[in-house]
């Protein structure tokens, strides 16, 4: 099933990209409608499944956690043991993205750890519970995290990015602010009164530390989860190995990948990969011209590549 968007709900997508914690009244004056129909046409979009949740971009870099991808590769497992494996992923705290896909990858995991300890730690409980079922794995801590907006949505264009990136300043918030962070992970638009019941603190005190949390970049900003499929749109990844690299070089292909229409994600890490893209496209026709486009731009620098295709997000805050 697919949805066609018209202009109004384009426009209101676009708003709760840049804001999703904006009011409805502040977001009609915008895009030129009364806060009623806002208020319907966002619950419309909910209803219908086009608006999944909502989310703060949160940079838990700052809290001292390294970002860490985990890829893995099956045997051939019958269906009722990836939903055990699945299940089991779910449950792990900091295990903060979960996605099953084709292609290079089959499943991808992404975990928030303190330290090379804690990485190796979930590591060998990977392998205790599950090693006999894994066929191949690939372990990648991210230095750096580029969140684009969701342009493909919109007849706007906004082409700045959040970035996640340390150094650590976790000495500057205490356990409330870590409090409030948390629950605005989880839902960007819960309000000031419901917020301040769960932390404890009167509704004045939760909005200025929100916006201290803001102004010192622990939180990057507040948006909501899209659901691509219905617009048609396929979820891909490119992991890029590169060579001949300089600091100009990986600069230059940053701010060219930047620019490319529906680029979703840049991850910058160590390990297997230099650089992973995630791109929303129509058909795999579109992503691969996309590829060739970047290929034809940085010859000396693309050494090869490889593509995974994520059909099914298993958790996303």
């Amino acid at each position: 099933m697919s949805i066609k968007l018209d202009v109004k709900d384009r426009k209101i997508l676009y708003q709760l990209d840049v804001n999703s914690r904006q009011s409805n009244a502040e977001i009609g004056k915008k895009v030129g409608l009364s806060k009623e129909v806002v208020n319907y046409r966002i619950k419309d979009l909910e209803r219908k499944k086009v608006i999944e949740s909502y989310y703060a971009i949160t940079n838990a870099m700052k809290l001292g956690y390294i970002y860490t991808r985990y890829f893995f590769n099956f045997n051939n497992i019958p269906e009722e043991k990836f939903e055990e494996i699945v299940s089991y992923f779910r449950k792990i705290p900091n295990i903060n993205w979960l996605g099953r896909g084709h292609g290079v990858w089959e499943f991808v995991a992404v975990a928030l750890a303190k330290d090379i300890d804690e990485i190796t730690a979930l590591d060998q409980e990977i392998n205790d519970k599950y090693g006999k079922f894994i066929r191949d794995k690939d372990v990648i801590p991210l230095s750096k995290i580029r969140i684009f907006p969701q342009n493909y949505a919109y007849l706007e264009s906004n082409k700045n990015p959040a970035v996640i990136q340390g150094p650590d300043e976790s000495d500057r918030i205490d356990a409330k602010d870590i409090h409030i962070f948390k629950e605005l992970e989880k839902n960007a638009k819960i309000s000031i009164l419901d917020l301040s019941n769960k932390v404890k603190l009167t509704p004045k005190m939760v909005s200025m530390r929100i916006e201290r949390l803001l102004k010192k970049g622990f939180i990057l900003g507040f948006r909501y989860q899209l659901n691509h499929r219905l617009l048609e749109y396929d979820y891909y990844h490119i992991f890029f190995r590169l060579q001949n690299l300089t600091r100009e070089k990986r600069a230059k292909l940053i701010e060219f990948l930047s620019s490319l229409k529906n680029i979703f994600y840049i991850d910058e890490g160590f390990g297997k990969y230099d650089i992973e893209c995630e791109f929303l496209a129509h058909s795999y026709n579109e992503l691969y011209g996309i590829i060739e486009n970047i290929k034809k731009n940085f010859p000396e620098m693309i050494r090869s590549y490889d593509i995974a295709l994520t059909y099914e997000v298993h958790k996303a805050f």
